[in-house]
């Protein structure tokens, strides 16, 4: 079975495919991650540090030291849903997702507690939201926006659906087109990840789960 065919099977029933910018598999690349059929190839991403550690791990990207910048603008819509697997393999506040730059942006983490946040800033204002979801080591997880909503969302593996929380986060616009960085303050694993220009509702977030498979990080 080739590494996102079935959720590419489900990207094309619920017609998700058109709204769907990045798509990585980690199963291949060299200093460049390709975004695979289904994303789009203009937001495949570079590699930043050690490639060989990057690549150490056939179907993951290992993030120790190293981490993913995506050169291309307009990924910092004002509307999005980002998917992805991960596993952290050291404690403490970790940096997953990263549009900041110029006092401008959002960016998605793990705090102390192992909990997701998302963090908006505009200029001197910043907001935050904290998830109170439970993670475990090995984890699917979504962040969705839409102006002034935020729902983060955990794949329980065991009921095959998402536990979502929403927020009513009274920001507005997060945008910022000029940087989109994964993994600069993360240590750990992932398999895949997508982002959407969308926010997607948990049925069909359910729909798209419902296709991850072969997960070397242990799902």
């Amino acid at each position: 079975m080739i590494k996102g065919s079935g959720i590419n099977y489900f990207l094309n029933q619920t017609n998700l495919t058109d709204l769907l910018k990045v798509f990585y598999t980690f199963e291949t690349g060299n200093a460049y991650i390709p975004s695979v059929s289904g994303g789009n190839p203009i937001y495949s991403g570079q590699i930043q540090g050690d490639t060989g550690v990057f690549w150490a791990k056939p179907g993951s990207g290992t993030f120790y030291g190293t981490y993913i910048t995506i050169n291309q603008t307009g990924l910092g819509e004002d509307y999005f849903t980002n998917l992805f697997s991960f596993q952290a393999i050291t404690t403490g506040k970790q940096l997953l997702v990263s549009t900041l730059e110029n006092g401008s942006g959002y960016e998605i983490g793990l705090n102390d507690a192992h909990r997701l946040y998302f963090r908006a800033q505009n200029n001197s204002i910043n907001t935050y939201a904290t998830s109170n979801i439970n993670l475990s080591s090995k984890n699917l997880v979504s962040v969705g926006y839409l102006t002034n909503y935020l729902e983060i969302g955990y794949y329980n593996f065991n009921s095959k659906s998402f536990e979502s929380e929403s927020f009513d986060f009274n920001f507005g616009q997060v945008r910022n087109d000029n940087k989109f960085v994964i993994g600069s303050g993360f240590t750990g694993y992932m398999d895949y990840f997508l982002n959407f220009n969308l926010l997607i509702n948990t049925n069909t977030l359910n729909e798209l789960a419902s296709g991850w498979a072969f997960i070397p990080t242990g799902f």
